[in-house]
């Protein structure tokens, strides 16, 4: 009878520390995925006000602009990379369905922004 309970309490505590692996995971990757959404929406607007503005006279700063945001897109992307390849996300990531952002894929951010 003690044994059972012995069982019990290791499974219940087990169980417990998965949970609140998988929640924690959960919340580090989904901020990190809307933070690759803003930068990606934010990105495809200037792109655009870029094209609008281009032979214009403000040509130059929608350029600097544009390139800015790119670049902190593509930090944004690094960071998310890097997040998933740590041991401690990879596993409950994995089962959770979170992938690999691939250089510049909006398709990725569309389907994340579906699910989130």
């Amino acid at each position: 009878m003690t044994s059972a309970i012995s069982y019990l309490i290791a499974t219940v505590g087990i169980g417990a520390l998965l949970a609140l692996w998988f929640i924690t995971t959960y919340q580090v990757i989904s901020r990190k995925t809307q933070d690759l959404i803003h930068a990606a929406d934010q990105v495809r607007l200037l792109r655009e006000s870029f094209h609008q503005m281009r032979n214009g006279p403000h040509e130059a700063s929608a350029k600097k602009m544009l390139d800015t945001s790119t670049r902190i897109y593509s930090q944004i992307e690094k960071s998310y990379n890097e997040t998933l390849r740590k041991p401690l996300y990879r596993a409950p990531a994995f089962v959770m369905g979170f992938r690999k952002a691939e250089k510049g894929t909006i398709q990725f951010l569309e389907s994340r922004r579906k699910s989130l």
